[in-house]
């Protein structure tokens, strides 16, 4: 039930929160709902903290990104 699958997605994201990773209030409500762009966004946070960083370095990350936009 929704009821179910909100109660989830707030333990994963105050668990999340405690680790650093930026939540909002609404970023539970928009997983649930199955929002891909707020769902992606939360992934990729959790993909920097804990993978990205053992990878590449934050300059060529931020550097990749804004070349996309330009």
């Amino acid at each position: 039930t929704r009821s179910v699958k909100m109660l989830n997605v707030k333990l994963v994201l105050t668990f999340l929160h405690k680790y650093g990773i930026a939540v909002s209030t609404t970023l539970c409500n928009a997983i649930v709902d199955g929002n891909r762009e707020a769902t992606l966004k939360l992934l990729w946070q959790v993909f920097q903290k804990w993978h990205v960083p053992a990878v590449i370095h934050n300059d060529e990350l931020k550097r990749e990104i804004r070349s996309l936009y330009h």
